[in-house]
């Protein structure tokens, strides 16, 4: 028997079982032999001999506590509750005040979606072994369960003072923080778990978690640590691949999707991403006939289907066969509306009571009544307009100027959190302290985006929503009103693949209706803003003489002429927004009036059309 064990312990199963039946020919009933049997069967995965070999040792030993411990867990693996509660209530009595068998029934209510259980007992457990990690960490995944994630975050805290150099304790923290959007918090945990045990979920993560942050070298580092961990995952060459085009490095990027093509054919997201960057020819017929193979397959997945549309309908424009492209581009929206909006329409009437109801409250005289609530503060750019009217490439221009730094699409100003000042604003509940609060958070986000330069550019194009909430804030922030031809606008955001898009997308009525209601509210905003906080700029222009425009820009924003503002091609900064590629090409006019190529589909864009 002892030779049995140290066999088992060294993983040596067939000589651990060799001897243990030895055992057993020669003296039939021996419990500690059938216990290694019955622990051998549970490693193997044969499960049902396992139970019943556990329950043949407890038949003989009906205190054979770690037998019962066992047999709980197997039992509980297995879906079968009651079994193993009931063995659980059994190792309680059996040894009172141990951990295992409150751990072994929070387990249990854990499966059966019973928190509250689950809570009781998890508790219990740490009550009786506080310097246990296991019991802290089951505690905070009960507590996680039932969204008490500060909570939750405290104990695996515990668990992991207890026993620092446990991956899962600080993998699970990390996760948990990131999944309730305290992903730069989620950092320090994530990387440590993969600097203790490197997985590719950890990895995956963490990589996550610093793009988010705007790290994506960072996260490229983490991919290429995934690769090596295992280089066949096609996933993760098409996430490296995603991130290398942020960063500009399109060649390289080019090679981890073909790559991850290679390993997987079907993976319709590095279709999509080629796509991207790439512009289509005769010789890349081959790629045009994958991809309508792909989507003849009735196997494939919605999500899959949308990503194939859009990269076909990327394929044909370039080739020219636009008919091709716009029934492509029909059938794309169709599938965003169902995966994205989850078949939720537009709601006009509230989106049009939303912007009456702003109309209405930010009046000159209400900015002339509170003009010494905001910050004097002249960091912040704002570059708003429709989506795809020119704002990444005037962010792009603009902050190749040695005194502008950028921050990209902040969400700050669209989330629920400044609706609600708006929304308190409209009904005069004036919200002193959470204003002033607004401010400092604000200026902090730019700070750590962009340290330093004496302006940084917020690029969100939506913000043109809450304009009178940032100029109430920031009066003399500088707002730049991008503009472009609305049927080019409106056409450009129904061929864009977007990974999360403005209510009014993918369906063309919806599309114009909401294109309507933003030319309403800039009018607005155009009628009350102050010259010196407030300029517009047409695409148009911009295409046609970029220096002009650009010297015009430049010296809104109270700055120096830098001719960096001509090589914008030449910035490296990141580009998460559709318009990766476009923005680091020269100036280019192709997508001027764009429209006539899709004149004879417009269908309902035709009411954008002048005249």
């Amino acid at each position: 028997m002892g030779a049995a064990q140290a066999a088992l312990g060294a993983g040596r199963l067939d000589e651990a079982e060799r001897l243990c039946k030895l055992v057993l020919d020669q003296i039939p009933v021996f419990p500690p032999a059938t216990f290694f049997l019955a622990m051998i069967s549970a490693r193997r995965g044969h499960v049902d001999q396992a139970i019943a070999r556990f329950k043949t040792v407890i038949e003989l030993e009906p205190n054979a506590f770690e037998a019962v411990e066992w047999l709980a867990n197997l039992l509980r693996d297995q879906k079968r509750f009651d079994e193993s509660l009931a063995l659980c209530e059994r190792m309680i009595q059996l040894r009172p005040g141990h951990p295992s068998g409150p751990s072994a029934a929070g387990l249990c209510y854990i499966e059966m979606e019973m928190p509250l259980k689950a809570l009781k007992s998890m508790q219990l457990a740490v009550e009786f072994a506080p310097d246990s990690p296991a019991t802290h960490f089951l505690l905070a995944r009960t507590l996680e369960q039932l969204l008490r994630i500060d909570d939750a975050a405290s104990e695996y805290k515990k668990a992991i003072e207890l026993a620092p150099k446990e991956a899962v304790f600080h993998d699970s923290l990390g996760k948990l923080l990131f999944q309730n959007d305290r992903k730069s918090e989620s950092i320090e945990y994530l990387r440590k778990g993969v600097e203790l045990t490197p997985s590719l979920g950890g990895l995956a993560m963490l990589a996550n978690a610093l793009k988010h942050e705007g790290d994506y070298e960072g996260a490229v580092a983490c991919y290429r640590q995934a690769l090596r961990l295992d280089p066949k995952v096609a996933v993760t060459h098409d996430l490296i691949a995603n991130a290398l085009q942020v960063l500009g490095r399109f060649r390289e990027a080019d090679d981890h999707f073909l790559k991850a093509i290679e390993l997987d054919p079907t993976l319709a997201s590095a279709y999509l991403g080629i796509t991207k960057a790439k512009q289509f020819g005769p010789s890349d017929r081959l790629f045009v006939t994958n991809l309508e193979a792909l989507i003849a397959d009735d196997s494939r997945s919605q999500e899959e289907l949308r990503s194939l549309r859009y990269a076909l309908g990327k394929a044909f424009d370039d080739l020219g066969e636009y008919e091709k492209a716009i029934t492509n581009f029909d059938q794309a929206n169709q599938l965003s509306f169902q995966t994205e909006r989850k078949g939720v329409p537009f709601d006009l009437v509230g989106h049009r009571k939303w912007i009456d109801a702003q109309i209405e409250t930010f009046t000159k005289s209400f900015f002339e009544k509170n003009r010494d609530l905001g910050s004097q503060s002249e960091t912040p750019v704002f570059i708003v307009g429709m989506i795809r009217s020119g704002t990444t490439l005037v962010e792009q221009i603009l902050s190749s100027h040695r005194d502008v730094g950028e921050a990209g699409e902040l969400t700050f100003w669209t989330q629920p959190e400044r609706t609600t000042l708006i929304r308190k604003l409209i009904v005069d509940d004036f919200p002193g302290q959470e204003l002033k609060s607004s401010i400092t958070e604000y200026l902090e986000l730019l700070d750590k985006a962009a340290h330093g330069f004496a302006r940084v550019t917020d690029k969100m194009p939506l913000n043109y929503m809450t304009l009178g909430l940032i100029h109430l804030l920031f009066p003399k922030a500088r707002i730049i009103h991008c503009r472009r031809s609305p049927i080019d606008t409106c056409l450009s955001m129904y061929m864009t693949p977007f990974a999360s898009a403005a209510e009014f997308c993918y369906n063309r009525e919806s599309i114009v209706a909401g294109y309507r209601e933003y030319l309403r509210l800039m009018e607005h905003w155009r009628a009350i803003l102050p010259a010196e906080s407030f300029m517009e700029m047409d695409y148009e222009s911009l295409i046609a003489d970029r220096e002009k425009v650009m010297r015009e820009i430049v010296s809104f924003c109270g700055l120096g002429w830098d001719d960096s503002c001509l090589h914008h091609e030449q910035n490296e900064r990141a580009v998460r927004t559709p318009s990766r590629w476009q923005v680091r090409q020269p100036v280019y006019g192709t997508s001027v009036e764009k429209w006539r190529h899709y004149e004879p589909w417009l269908r309902e864009f035709k009411a954008l059309l002048p005249g």
